[in-house]
This record gives structure tokens, sequence and C-alpha cells, in this order.
């Protein structure tokens, strides 16, 4: 839920700050600043207190856990809200370092959030009391220094960007980012209402052992997902830029490599996870939960489609006008969850509920070409035929291999190895030969002989 609201508030963020260093005018830039300040302030605050009004009622009536574990799950939902207000507040900060693309901070600051995790999760074998409530209380910690550490950092390194207390409150910039926050953040309500509707869904047909099972596929989603949202943070400033310098051809352009390199890197990984995944998971957690398979190959195809829409999403931030864009999309994310009651009331087998999020992740990839044609200029025939079209067949052929040497091979972990490098390779060869462009090849032969004389060095 948190990286659902987090993305959408901060591809907000992003956009307006993008877009007015892509004018050139500081004034205008630090006024949208200071905007988006106020808005998260105000985001943060309202969904905080509806959040903690809704407890009584989710812990009273609703949610379905046992009684001795209710007071535990009480001090997780608290140091929740806390850690997502404190999440919403770093996003002007986020949008701040992504808008002048400074990857470097990012990943450091990833890496060290990775490290306390690690060490958090080691801790928990030793401590003597609850062990769910320190490690909530502790995840709790981890926002804190996050917000602290980038409020630090981008004070002092832009200086031109300031908070102050005349221009908190703008009335014109508040006007137009609150409006188009809002929208994006209803796109990203109705994921979070799916996901967690689904969640809630498989507590009230089946029990908590189902929701293990739905969580854990939503946590290697999750992973997955980190690696095309860090290329999009490289990518999706330089578009923006564009639509504030006016030059739409190279916007577009900009669209279909972001849609080519997210499915790509994310593919990569993707596909030998899906093959070899029960290995994966025995290697994980021993005693895997029922359905924990099925749950986390489907999320993970619904997840690869739903990259081919990278691009087009960026683009139709860009340009601004997102309010039937997002109420048609968020439509059809939300089919999920009547599809997936029938499914239950009929008696499918949990998994359906993520055959219908597939379908109803194609539908929105239909929806998002239909109004990249409308309001970017799209043409959607090309789209087809120089992204989607040979994305699928480089991804069903990389399938098509790494299926086969399951079959000529044991399960073991140099096959999980081997159908790794494989993945790598095929895609990379097929890309090269049929799916980039000259201009692309170009700029990744340019990187990698800066990187090889950087080494060098």
């Amino acid at each position: 839920m948190l990286t659902f609201l987090r993305t959408s508030m901060s591809s907000s963020a992003i956009r307006y700050l993008s877009v007015a260093r892509g004018e050139g005018d500081i004034q205008k830039m630090n006024s949208v600043y200071n905007s988006i300040i106020m808005i998260h302030i105000l985001f943060g605050g309202i969904i905080f207190i509806v959040l903690e009004a809704l407890a009584p009622f989710l812990f009273g009536h609703f949610l379905n856990i046992e009684q001795d574990r209710l007071f535990a799950g009480e001090i997780i939902y608290q140091a929740l809200l806390i850690s997502m207000f404190l999440r919403i507040m770093t996003v002007p900060f986020d949008a701040e370092l992504n808008a002048y693309e400074n990857m470097i901070v990012f990943a450091i600051i990833e890496i060290i959030d990775s490290v306390i995790r690690l060490a958090l999760a080691f801790t928990i074998q030793y401590v003597p009391w609850d062990k769910l409530i320190w490690y909530g209380v502790g995840m709790m910690m981890i926002p804190i220094f996050n917000l602290i550490v980038k409020y630090i950092y981008t004070r002092y390194k832009y200086k031109e960007l300031r908070i102050s207390s005349k221009e908190l409150w703008n009335p014109l910039f508040l006007r137009q980012i609150f409006s188009f926050t809002g929208w994006n953040t209803f796109g990203a309500m109705a994921g979070i209402v799916r996901n967690q509707g689904l969640a809630i869904m498989l507590n009230q047909f089946f029990n908590t052992v189902m929701n293990a099972s739905y969580g854990i596929a939503n946590q290697i989603n999750a992973v997955m997902g980190y690696f095309s949202e860090t290329l999009r943070k490289s990518i999706h400033p330089q578009l923006m830029q564009s639509a504030g310098k006016g030059e739409y051809d190279r916007m577009l352009r900009l669209v279909f490599t972001s849609s080519k390199f997210c499915v790509l890197v994310v593919g990569i990984i993707t596909i030998p996870l899906i093959i070899e995944l029960p290995l994966v998971l025995q290697l994980w957690l021993t005693n895997v939960p029922k359905y924990a398979l099925e749950f986390t190959q489907l999320i993970l195809i619904s997840s690869l489609i739903g990259q081919m829409s990278a691009g087009l999403i960026a683009g139709l931030l860009a340009i601004g006008k997102i309010k039937a864009y997002q109420i048609v999309v968020s439509t059809l994310m939300l089919l999920n969850l009547p599809l997936a009651y029938i499914f239950l009331k009929l008696g499918f087998a949990p998994p359906w509920i993520l055959v219908g999020m597939i379908f109803c992740e194609i539908l929105s990839l239909i929806g998002r070409l239909v109004f990249g044609k409308k309001l970017i200029g799209l043409q959607v025939g090309k789209f087809c035929c120089h992204v989607i079209l040979p994305l699928l067949l480089i991804m069903g052929t990389n399938w098509l291999i790494l299926t086969e040497v399951t079959h000529l091979m044991e399960t073991s972990f140099v096959r999980l190895i081997l159908n790794s490098i494989l993945s790598v390779l095929i895609v990379v060869g097929l890309a090269w030969i049929m799916l980039l462009n000259t201009m692309e090849k170009n700029a990744i032969l340019q990187f990698l002989n800066k990187f090889t004389s950087r080494l060098k060095r």
C-alpha cells in the first residue's frame, strides 16, 4: 500500500519539478517545490487521520486476527501509520533528487536502508519480547532516518530551493498540483484498493495462511518492481524536462525507450525466476505456504505486462491532462475485485484471482494506448510493432529456451545459475537484433565506453 501511494505522489512531484526545471525558471521551480511540500503535509495528515479513525472498526469488527495476537496487530498498525506519514513527507526530497538526476545519493541511501533492514531481521531471533512488535517498531525507525538524511542533503546541495513560509501557500500552484496529485493518487488508490481488497477477500474466504502466501508473492513482486523503478528514475526526468521545453518528439522517443528497457530489465530477472520459483521458494522459506508458488508466478506475469506501459504512463503524466485517463484505467484495474469475488464464490482455486489481475492489466494497457494516442500523439501501430510485439517475442523465446533447459536438467542450484545467465544472453542478444534502434544502441555503447574508461583509471 505504501509503495503504490508513494510512487504515485512521487511521480506527481517529479513531474512538476522536472517540467519547471526544463522551462529553466528557478523562481517557478522554488514555488512548485514549496507547494509540493505543503500538499504532502495535507495529504499525509488526511490519510493518517482517516486510517486512524478506521482502526476501531478494522480491529473490532472486520479483520480476522487471532485474539491473542490482536494487541500486536494494533501496535503494528500504529507503527505503519507513522511510517506512512514519514514516507509521504520524504517524497518532496526524493522528487528533488530525481529532478536533478542525483542517482548516486539514492543508491547510497537505499544500500544503507537495506543493511538496516537486514540487521533488524537478524535481531529478531535474539529479542526476548514480542518479535513482531520489535520488527514493526524497528521498521518504523527507517523512514525517520531517510527523512532526516534526505532533508539535510537537499538543503545544503540545492541551495536555490528553499522552504519558505511565503511560498508554502501559493494558491495558483497549490490548485494545479493538488488537482494533478489528487487524480494521480486516485489512480494509485485504485491499485491499493485492488491489492488490499484481494488480500481481504482471501482473508474472508480462507485464513491468514492464505494471506501469507499472497504476501510472499507481493514481496517478491516488489523486489522486481524496484529494478524498473530505478530505471524509470534515470529516464523519466529527461522525459518530463522534454515536455517542459516543448520537445515533444524527443518525449515520444523516450516513451518508447522507457517501455522497452523497463520490460527488458524486469524480464531478464522475472522469466528465470518464474521457471525456477519452486527451488527459490524452497531455499528461502523451507516450508512453502500453499499457493505461494502459483500466486507469485501469476503476479510476476501481471507485473511484466504492466511494465509495457511504463513509458506511456510517464508521457501522459508529463502532459498533465490525466483526469479522464485515471478514471478509465482505475476502473479497469478495480474490475479485478468483482472478478475475484465471482471466481471465489463459484469455488475456483485462489490463484484465479490473479488470472483476473492479468486480464485487467491487459485491458489497462489497451486503455493507456488509447489515451496515449489522444493526449500525446502516440502512434499506436508503431508502438505495437516497435515495442509490444518484439518484447513479446523476446520474452516468449526466453521462456521456451529456459523451460527446455529445466526438462534436460534436474532441479539444482547449478540449473538456477545457468538459467539466469542464459536469460541475460538471450534477452540482450535478441533485443540488440530486433528491438533497439540505432540511437538506443549508440547510447548503450557510449555508456559502456565511459564505464570502461573509468575502470581503467
